[in-house]
């Protein structure tokens, strides 16, 4: 994850060193990260280790949070193509991703903590 948006943290440090750099607001840089991206990695990352450890045991709280990243990946997939657009506002599709970001983040760390868990337990 921390590899996806050093991209983003270059360009705004390369461009602090150029004449006439425009200083973006917080979110303006946030939704040049591509965070609906990232969200999307994160996300499918889950699934796979989530279906992989459904199949051996039955959790209806891994299912429920299963549910919930399909749910963030399928809203991932919708905003992100119109993220790039000029007629775009940046701050809202700043904001939108970042929140989108942080859902992904704790849906999926939750999934994978379950999966770590359960897969502890059995052994």
């Amino acid at each position: 994850m921390i590899f996806a948006l050093l991209p983003t943290v270059g360009q705004y440090l390369n461009g602090r060193q150029t004449v006439g750099f425009h200083q973006p607001s917080f979110m303006e840089w946030v939704s040049k990260a591509q965070l609906y991206i990232v969200s999307m990695g994160l996300t499918v990352t889950a699934l796979g280790e989530a279906l992989l450890q459904l199949r051996k045991m039955q959790s209806f709280k891994l299912l429920l949070v299963t549910i919930l990243n399909v749910l963030i990946l399928s809203i991932a997939t919708f905003l992100a193509p119109n993220a790039d657009s000029e007629s775009t506002i940046k701050a809202v599709v700043g904001e939108q991703s970042l929140w989108l970001f942080g859902g992904a983040l704790l849906a999926s760390g939750c999934s994978t903590w379950m999966c770590a868990t359960g897969a502890g337990e059995r052994e």
